[in-house]
């Protein structure tokens, strides 16, 4: 793979809007309806597997 074509790099920060902080959504009564904190885990990296 070459990875001095950044092509594909811009082509996907391009469409990036924002990101969620923090990473709940709450609705009108202030009551969270979804929330990503149980999925924090996955931002480390990988255990190994063999």
């Amino acid at each position: 793979m070459d990875f001095s074509d950044r092509q594909d790099f811009e082509d996907a920060a391009r469409g990036f809007v924002a990101t969620l902080d923090p990473a709940t959504i709450t609705g009108a009564d202030g009551r969270a309806v979804f929330d990503l904190r149980p999925y924090a885990q996955l931002d480390g990296d990988c255990p190994d597997t063999r």
